[in-house]
């Protein structure tokens, strides 16, 4: 059960680290493409 549980955590984890990095990036991309417009 300690098992399972360290796994779902680890990829909770991963899940979130990855969302961030996808925000991260759009929020990136948001504001280079607003710079180039103007």
């Amino acid at each position: 059960m300690k098992d399972e549980e360290k796994s779902l955590s680890f990829f909770v984890g991963c899940k979130n680290a990855f969302i961030m990095v996808i925000v991260f990036w759009l929020f990136m991309f948001l504001i280079c493409s607003d710079f180039l417009l103007k």
